[in-house]
């Protein structure tokens, strides 16, 4: 189910309490833009990984997981250049999540919250991420770049009861396996959350698959496209909240 915040952390105007209550009402309608957001946010994901992974430092920026374990090899080798480089990496994931976090608060889904703001911000470092590409300097570029993914992946919500996480898929594909193994129990088959699960895969993928076929040609500037998409997409979202907002503060009563 989609909830929002039950307990908001500044007083709200008239306006905005309908709005709120509009969007209650008609959470379900709007279901599909949510899981339309999320394909999104995912396919952003994997064209930026692949570009880390493509290029010199061949590093993955939209998860930490083999970062942490490349991280355990070099301390064992007493290789300490290798250590400060992946300890910033990991600190610069951390640092995205931690101003998602901050700007967002609760996990639950909540118009109130700038989530147009972080998506600004995020086409804003894989800009700079790029510029980095372009000068040969790829440690500072992964460095931003793992900024932006860690402050992708704090925007999580709640859609359908299912936490949704967008820059990596192990989550993702464990969710996909229990359910799967719920059905063959014989127990209720959860649709909307299948198919967020599937959707968030598939973007993924088709992320990976175009950055892999424009790479060869295009090299790390793939990510001034997906860069330009973010700040389409962030500067489209306050725009379609101030007017859904605005048009319910003309409605009398």
């Amino acid at each position: 189910m989609l909830l929002l915040s039950p307990n908001p952390p500044k007083p709200i105007g008239p306006a905005l309490k309908a709005f709120l209550h509009w969007l209650m009402v008609n959470r379900w309608k709007y279901y599909p833009a949510a899981l339309l957001g999320a394909v999104f946010l995912a396919g952003i994901a994997g064209a930026v990984n692949l570009v880390g992974l493509l290029s010199v430092s061949r590093a993955a920026t939209s998860h930490m997981t083999g970062t942490v374990t490349t991280l355990s090899i070099a301390i064992a080798d007493a290789t300490f250049s290798e250590v400060q480089r992946l300890s910033i990496l990991l600190l610069a994931f951390c640092s995205g999540a931690t101003v998602s976090g901050f700007a967002t608060g609760s996990s639950r889904l909540d118009f109130r919250k700038r989530y147009g703001f972080l998506m600004l911000i995020e086409g804003a470092l894989l800009l700079i991420g790029e510029q980095f590409y372009a000068t040969a300097r790829p440690v500072y570029a992964e460095w931003f770049t793992a900024i932006a993914c860690g402050l992708q992946n704090g925007m999580v919500t709640t859609i359908s009861g299912a936490i949704v996480r967008t820059t990596h898929l192990t989550g993702i594909v464990t969710d996909l396996g229990v359910q799967f193994g719920r059905i063959l129990r014989g127990e209720e088959w959860q649709l909307r959350r299948m198919l967020l699960h599937a959707g968030i895969f598939l973007g993924f993928l088709a992320g990976g698959i175009l950055g892999a076929l424009a790479y060869p040609d295009y090299g790390p500037r793939i990510l001034i496209p997906v860069s330009v998409l973010l700040l389409c997409v962030g500067c489209s979202y306050f725009l379609l909240r101030s007017y859904f907002i605005g048009r319910l503060s003309r409605r009398p009563g």
